[in-house]
C-alpha cells in the first residue's frame, strides 16, 4: 500500500489496467447473454469460450513480441486506441446485425484480437513494473495489483447484469462502455507518457536488430537449464491450473445431486462459491505482510494442494457446505498469495531481454492446461459418476502436493551444498 501512496508511476500503470479491465469484465459477461440468443446457442457459447483461451495459448508469441518492442510506453498508447477503435467497430457491428452470425463471428473476432493486444500490453508492462517498483517492495505492489484487479473481476460479475438489466438489456451501449474504458486507459498513460518512459529498457531503444523467434526460444532454454527453480515453479503452477479450473463446473454437477451441500437454492450456492472464492484471492494477494509472509513459493503450493484434497475429501466424503466454503475461500487465498509471488520472483530473476516471453510460457501452458484438465474431470463425471472425477481430482493434487515436497527438499539440498562450497582463491 506504500508504494501505491508514494509511487505515482505505478499508479498509473495500475489505474490503466483497472479501467481496461472494468469495460472488458462488463461486456464479456453480456457477450455470453449475446452468445446465449444466439440460433445455435450452444455453438455460440462453445466458440466464445475457445476466444476467451486464444491469448492464454498464444501468450508466447505476444511475450515474444512485447520484448521485441522499442518504445514500450508509445505502443501502449497506440494498443488502448486501437482498442477503443476495435469496440466502437463491435457497437457499429451490433447496432447493424444483431444476433446475425455474420456479425457475431466478426465480434469473436474483434474480441480474440483485443485480448491478445491486452496480453502484448501485459508483456509490455513487465520490465516497467521491474524499474518502477524496488526489489522489496515489488511482491506488495505486484499483490496489491492482483487484490485489485481480483476485486474488479467481482465487483463486474456481481453488478455486470444488474446494470445490463437496468440499462434494458442493451449490447451496443455496453460495447461503446468498453470502448469508453479502453480510451480512459490510453489517456492515462499518454497524460503520464514522459515520467514512464524515463523506466523504458535502454536495450530495446537502442537495439538494431530483432532477434528471431528461433534465437529467443533457444535463449529461453538455455537459461530455464541454467535456473531450473524457475522451470520447477512454471511446471507446478501448471500443474495447479491443470486441477483448479476443473473445481467449478465440477462442483455445478456435484451440487445437481448433492442436497446437503446447497445455501438457499442451486444458484445462490453458485453465486456464493465465486464470491467466496474470489473474497480468499483478493484477501490473499493484498495482505502480503500475515503469517505465511515467511513462507516460500513451494511451501505456499503445498499448502494450495493439501487444501485441494481437503475439499475433494468434504464433497466426496462429508458433504458439508460449510467447509466446502471454508475449503474454496482457503484455495482462493494461497492462489491470492502464491501469483504475486511468482510474478516477483519472475521479474527479479529473468533477463529482461526473455522476461515477457517467459512469463508467455507460464501463461500459454496455462493455457493448454485448463481446458485439459476440465475436459478430462469432466469427462469422467460425465461418462461415470461425479465422485470417480473427484477421487481423480484428489489424486493429482496428491501427485503434485509429492512433487512440490521432493522439489523443497531439492532446493534445501542444493542450497546447503551452494553455501558449504568452499570460495576460488
Amino acid at each position: 500500500m506504500q508504494t501505491y501512496r508514494t509511487n505515482k508511476n505505478f499508479r498509473t500503470v495500475i489505474h490503466s489496467g483497472l479501467l481496461s479491465q472494468i469495460g472488458s469484465g462488463l461486456f464479456n459477461i453480456v457477450f455470453l447473454v449475446y452468445a446465449a440468443h444466439m440460433f445455435d446457442a450452444k455453438l455460440a457459447i462453445s466458440m466464445v469460450a475457445l476466444a476467451n483461451l486464444m491469448p492464454m495459448v498464444l501468450a508466447f508469441l505476444t511475450g515474444y513480441a512485447a520484448d521485441n518492442t522499442k518504445k514500450q510506453v508509445d505502443r501502449l498508447i497506440s494498443n488502448r486506441w486501437l482498442q477503443t477503435i476495435l469496440y466502437l467497430l463491435q457497437a457499429l457491428l451490433i447496432y447493424l446485425a444483431i444476433f446475425r452470425w455474420w456479425s457475431f463471428l466478426l465480434l469473436v473476432v474483434i474480441n480474440i484480437a483485443s485480448d491478445l493486444i491486452s496480453s502484448y500490453n501485459s508483456g509490455l508492462i513487465l520490465p516497467l513494473e521491474k524499474k518502477i517498483v524496488a526489489k522489496e517492495q515489488l511482491e506488495s505492489a505486484l499483490g496489491l495489483n492482483s487484490s485489485l484487479s481480483a476485486t474488479v473481476g467481482l465487483v463486474s460479475s456481481v453488478l455486470g447484469m444488474t446494470l445490463f438489466e437496468l440499462l434494458n438489456s442493451n449490447y451496443m451501449l455496453f460495447s461503446l462502455i468498453n470502448a469508453l474504458s479502453f480510451a480512459l486507459a490510453g489517456l492515462l498513460i499518454f497524460v503520464n507518457r514522459r515520467d514512464l518512459s524515463i523506466f523504458e529498457s535502454k536495450r530495446m531503444s537502442t537495439s538494431l536488430q530483432r532477434p528471431s523467434l528461433l534465437h529467443s526460444s533457444k535463449h529461453m532454454i538455455v537459461f530455464f537449464q541454467q535456473n531450473k527453480l524457475i522451470m520447477i515453479y512454471i511446471l507446478l503452477f501448471a500443474l495447479v491450473n491443470f486441477i483448479g479450473p476443473a473445481i467449478s463446473p465440477l462442483l455445478n454437477i456435484s451440487l445437481l445431486h448433492a442436497n446437503k451441500l446447497l445455501f438457499v437454492n442451486f444458484g445462490w450456492t453458485v453465486s456464493l462459491m465465486g464470491v467466496v472464492y474470489s473474497v480468499g484471492e483478493i484477501t490473499g494477494s493484498l495482505f502480503v505482510n500475515d503469517i505465511f509472509k515467511g513462507l516460500s513459493i513451494l511451501q505456499i503450493l503445498a499448502l494450495d494442494f493439501v487444501s485441494l484434497i481437503l475439499f475433494s475429501g468434504v464433497i466426496i466424503y462429508l458433504q458439508n457446505r460449510y467447509l466446502m466454503f471454508g475449503l474454496f475461500a482457503l484455495i482462493g487465498y494461497f492462489i491470492g498469495k502464491m501469483e504475486p509471488k511468482i510474478n516477483a520472483f519472475f521479474i527479479g530473476q529473468i533477463d529482461e531481454s526473455i522476461l515477457a516471453a517467459s512469463v508467455g510460457v507460464l501463461n500459454t501452458l496455462i493455457g493448454v492446461a485448463m481446458p485439459l484438465g476440465q475436459f478430462l474431470f469432466l469427462a469422467a463425471a460425465n461418462i461415470f459418476v461425479p465422485q470417480l472425477a473427484w477421487v481423480l481430482l484428489s489424486l493429482a493434487s496428491l501427485i503434485g502436493l509429492l512433487l512440490t515436497i521432493a522439489a523443497t527438499f531439492k532446493q534445501v539440498e542444493t542450497t546447503k551444498a551452494a553455501v558449504g562450497k568452499p570460495l576460488d582463491k
